[in-house]
């Protein structure tokens, strides 16, 4: 009665904190069906709780990527590698992409059996979003630069670190 008293009071402690937390958190079976999900998670995907406990996580994940992901996790629980952390799309119910960063770990039975996973994700879409524009926006200047009909070049004390072509060209050297 004391073991299930304790047992009661750390389950009430630890809901608790999965259910105020802004991360997401799940766990899933062997097969990839949720068992369980917290409010956070529900709230990203735009889901009642009865039509996400019980669906495998891959629905979740756009369709392009679910072969990468799935790779990610079979190599994971074919090597026994206890965590692991991955980037990825995910579809919420209005068809929306949400950009996921998500460390998962495996979960044993008492005699060293896998059963399935947890995880804690946390929505990077915005950082995503910054990371691809700034990559488009180096691409573009890069292109500008390289293309530039005057010589630009870079210097960092009296080093010359960056030359481009037609500064190469004025220059009399190769880049």
């Amino acid at each position: 009665k004391a073991t299930e008293d304790a047992l009661r009071v750390t389950e009430d402690r630890y809901g608790h904190l999965f259910d105020a937390a802004a991360d997401i958190i799940f766990e899933a079976d062997g097969e990839g069906y949720f068992r369980y999900v917290n409010p956070a998670t529900l709230k990203v995907f735009g889901y009642p709780a009865d039509e996400v406990i019980g669906r495998r996580f891959t629905e979740f994940i756009r369709a392009d990527y679910r072969p990468t992901i799935l790779q990610h996790y079979y190599k994971q629980t074919n090597q026994g590698v206890l965590t692991s952390y991955v980037e990825f799309p995910g579809v919420t119910k209005s068809g929306h992409e949400v950009w996921l960063g998500q460390n998962a770990w495996l979960v044993f039975d008492a005699k060293g059996r896998y059963t399935g996973m947890q995880a804690v994700a946390r929505d990077i879409t915005e950082r995503r979003r910054a990371e691809d524009a700034l990559r488009a926006a180096e691409a573009k200047y890069r292109g500008l630069v390289e293309q530039s009909l005057v010589g630009v070049y870079i210097l960092q004390g009296e080093r010359l670190v960056y030359v481009n072509p037609k500064g190469a060209d004025i220059l009399g050297y190769t880049q």
